[in-house]
């Protein structure tokens, strides 16, 4: 009576002891499906998509604008002015996405990456805009005025010197996305819980990516201060 009893209290106990492990592996589980719901799909991802997004569509625009210069150097003054408003597409960089920004902060401690991706934006808007509106612009004035002097060839080449100038320094900021794609495979990595997601920004890729995004920050930094002829400020305001 006594062994069927203590069987019967094992039973239960092997019963009990599995529903709960079965419980905790369940709720361990949604606690990971949720940050990578959040951290992840709503956030490094989510920002990803958007540098990526706005990059393709300048890239669009940059080809488009090659081909107008490459048209107008061929047809001269027999190139359609209606051409210089087809064919591009709208950029739109006005997302500052804040929600995700404040949970990739959350994950890597650091405003370097809200630092660069509003660089890279401003980037993009601006060249954008010379592809978009001021390199035609210039051929519309020049087929249908007398206010620009300056020989066909000289336009054009210019033009293709100016676009180029917006590719080139366009591709810098490209390596935000895989900047960000590095942080997405860490994150995967790992089966994190709220408790311990402190830990991530302490991971070497995560780190290595840190720095990295320093440095870019650091070379515009450079930039700029070469281009207002003051090399080296940049440098002492950064010791």
């Amino acid at each position: 009576m006594a062994d069927a009893l203590l069987q019967s209290s094992l039973a239960l106990f092997a019963a009990a002891l599995a529903a709960w492990f079965a419980v905790l592996t369940y709720f361990r589980q949604r606690e990971h499906e949720l940050i990578l719901s959040r951290y992840l799909e709503g956030g490094l991802d989510l920002l990803a998509a958007e540098v990526e997004r706005v990059s393709e569509t300048f890239s669009h625009n940059w080809a488009r604008c090659l081909a107008i210069l490459k048209s107008y150097r061929d047809l001269e003054d027999q190139f359609d002015i209606e051409e210089l408003s087809k064919g591009f597409l709208e950029l739109q960089s006005s997302k500052h996405n804040i929600v995700a920004h404040h949970r990739l902060y959350t994950l890597t401690g650091a405003r370097e990456y809200w630092d660069f991706y509003q660089k890279a934006m401003a980037y993009y808007t601006t060249a954008n805009s010379v592809l978009v509106k001021e390199i035609p612009e210039v051929i519309r004035v020049k087929l249908t005025s007398d206010r620009i002097d300056t020989p066909h060839a000289e336009i054009v080449n210019h033009g293709f010197d100016v676009a180029k100038e917006q590719d080139d320094g366009s591709h810098k900021y490209v390596q935000l996305v895989a900047e960000l794609q590095t942080l997405s495979a860490a994150l995967e990595s790992e089966r994190y819980r709220f408790k311990n997601l402190n830990k991530f920004r302490d991971k070497t890729e995560v780190q290595e990516s840190l720095q990295r995004i320093k440095g870019l920050l650091a070379s515009l930094e450079d930039e700029t201060d070469a281009q207002q002829g003051a090399p080296g400020d940049a440098k002492k305001r950064r010791a």
